[in-house]
């Protein structure tokens, strides 16, 4: 090997800074502190609903909020373990999840069809875009902490991370918003409350992919 290739080496290795690795169970605490704010969060804006919001005997509320919760845990702990480059790892258990999530709408609609979903589903009333904005903007908190966290990683499917992160995020604030939401019927929960994984999946596919790129 010769000098000038000597120098080049030195020369790249100069700029070096040691890095302290990542460790996934900081990562899961990240997400569980994220939980855990999102829905104080809710408590603090909404908590005057909840007397008459979080209803265990409602099928409806149990079923979407059990189901975001999945959505938002399995897609957040995936992009936490993404944020460190590993090969033969397909990552595939949020999709699973979101098959689970897209159903809801699939019984609001079936229920509409059927005339069973009350007589004003057709028309959106205020309750639901508000949920539908409320949800959206809740999921600002777990999105933040998640970039945050694949941008000290290198993931090594930045279009897959993106998507995922938009997916927990969306389901992690839907699910916040959705324990203190006064309305159980299946179409406003089935539709509005489903609405913001789909914004966030757009935005993580879409917009995340350059920020996480290394």
């Amino acid at each position: 090997m010769d000098k000038s290739t000597d120098r080049l080496i030195d020369k790249l290795a100069g700029d070096l800074q040691p890095t302290s690795r990542l460790r996934q169970v900081r990562g899961r605490a990240l997400v569980a502190t994220a939980m855990a704010g999102t829905i104080l969060l809710a408590f603090i804006l909404l908590g005057r609903h909840a007397g008459t919001a979080i209803d265990l005997a409602s099928a409806m509320f149990v079923l979407t909020n059990g189901l975001l919760l999945v959505l938002a845990l399995v897609s957040s702990l995936t992009v936490v373990s993404m944020a460190q480059p590993r090969v033969g790892s397909t990552q595939d258990a949020p999709k699973w999840a979101l098959a689970s999530v897209m159903l809801l709408p699939l019984a609001a609609i079936g229920a509409a069809t059927a005339g069973r979903a009350g007589a004003g589903f057709i028309f959106a009333q205020r309750q639901d875009f508000t949920c539908f904005v409320v949800g959206s903007l809740f999921a600002f908190i777990t999105a933040g902490v998640l970039l945050y966290w694949l941008r000290k990683g290198a993931p090594v499917l930045p279009e897959k991370a993106g998507l995922f992160l938009g997916l927990g995020a969306g389901a992690m604030g839907s699910f916040a918003n959705g324990l203190f939401c006064p309305d159980h019927s299946i179409w406003h929960l089935g539709i509005w409350h489903v609405l913001p994984v789909v914004l966030w999946g757009l935005i993580g596919r879409i917009a995340l992919p350059p920020l996480v790129r290394w």
